[in-house]
């Protein structure tokens, strides 16, 4: 699997090809400003459905929300899975 935008310090992971993001780690300002600005790309090309995967033990509440409160406003469905340690 190619992802085209992977960035391991972020611990966020998109494969825009196949409507799939992927997170690693806990959720940051950083990277949860990576996961709203895919979902809205990919939103914005179809309405396909979307893949986010989580693999995450926490993090900063306020931006969880964030991504959360992105996932209702889309047009697109969001299917979250979660795997690992959350």
């Amino acid at each position: 699997m190619r992802f085209e935008n992977e960035d391991m310090e972020s611990g966020v992971f998109v494969e825009t090809a196949n409507r799939i993001i992927t997170l690693f780690g806990t959720i940051s300002e950083e990277n949860c400003s990576q996961i709203v600005h895919s979902l809205h790309v990919m939103d914005c090309e179809n309405n396909d459905p979307i893949t986010f995967i989580i693999n995450s033990q926490g993090g900063c509440p306020e931006q969880a929300l964030a991504v959360a409160s992105t996932i209702r406003i889309l047009d697109s469905e969001v299917n979250t899975h979660a795997v690992g340690s959350c």
